[in-house]
């Protein structure tokens, strides 16, 4: 169980220590505490319902472009053992405690800073999915009724056993993706994009993404580092 961040996150576990003298007990002691609160962050993101009646996303095939462009790549680690993909079926923003984290690279780059304006503009509305990706595995999206009724019953119940019965009814999956809207450039030429995966009560893997198109392509992503694992 890890957790990364970057510059002003509260996900930046660099710790400056003092002249104290720490114990090994003592340091474990908060190794634990600071990975249970990030845990409990990531699991009450993905228990957050979504409002029932989004905008439906208006049909872009650079987004879907941008959204498999990630998917494909298999960067999330918790989700490689897959047959196939599950995917929310609405868009949902980057949590309060992932967004505190900013982009370095728009600080030097005009074209990532106009994405980032876009996609804080984007991402002020939910909207609903169409199947429109294009994947290297198979995938289903699941409905924003569905969401609702899953994660409700996650803290409604033991959230163990949720997870459990989430599982045994998903046969072959190991979790479920949650997309952001995108943010483009003017050019479209660079986006920006966060994807959460969600897999148990301590399983999940919030990541924002730099996706640029390289000769007509959605195919070069990178890892800001913003966000985190456990």
């Amino acid at each position: 169980m890890k957790a990364s961040g970057c510059e002003g996150s509260p996900f930046l576990w660099k710790q400056e220590f003092d002249s104290r003298t720490f114990s090994v007990v003592e340091l474990l002691d908060v190794m634990f505490l600071r990975i249970f609160l990030f845990g409990a962050v990531l699991t009450a993101q993905a228990g957050s319902l979504k409002p029932e009646n989004p905008a439906v996303y208006e049909y872009d095939v650079d987004s879907y472009a941008v959204y498999s462009a990630v998917l494909n790549k298999g960067l999330f680690t918790d989700d490689r053992s897959s047959k196939w993909i599950l995917i929310s079926g609405a868009t949902e923003p980057e949590s309060e405690w992932d967004a505190a984290c900013p982009t370095k690279l728009a600080k030097h780059d005009p074209e990532v800073r106009n994405a980032v304006d876009a996609y804080q503009v984007a991402n002020q509305h939910d909207y609903v999915l169409r199947p429109d990706f294009v994947l290297q595995k198979p995938y289903s999206l699941m409905s924003i009724s569905e969401w609702n009724t899953l994660f409700a019953a996650l803290f409604d119940k033991d959230v163990m056993a949720g997870w459990k019965n989430f599982h045994e009814f998903n046969p072959g999956v190991r979790g479920i993706y949650s997309l952001s809207a995108v943010g483009f450039n003017n050019k479209k030429t660079a986006a920006i994009v966060h994807v959460s995966f969600f897999c148990g009560a301590l399983c999940a893997d919030t990541r924002r993404f730099l996706v640029r198109k390289v000769k007509g392509k959605w195919n070069s992503v990178t890892d800001l580092g913003c966000g985190g694992v456990s």
